[in-house]
């Protein structure tokens, strides 16, 4: 396929045939923090979400003692 250049016809009959000019403007603004507070919201919540079981488990442990579980 390659010696007789049915690729190099292949590659002009696709991607040269109708060729469609794109616009080089920039469409979006970027990442801002404001799009981004969500995931520190949620970031937030996850971590004092663990610090809460971090003391109940603390908690548990020091009334019922650690001898009740083994």
């Amino acid at each position: 396929m390659q010696n007789d250049r049915s690729l190099e016809s292949y590659k002009v009959y696709w991607w040269e045939r109708e060729k469609v000019q794109c616009s080089t403007e920039k469409v979006s603004s970027g990442v801002q923090l404001k799009t981004l507070s969500g995931v520190f919201v949620l970031l937030g919540a996850g971590i004092g979400a663990g610090f809460i079981v971090l003391i109940v488990e603390f908690v548990v442990a020091k009334v019922w003692g650690t001898e009740r579980f083994k």
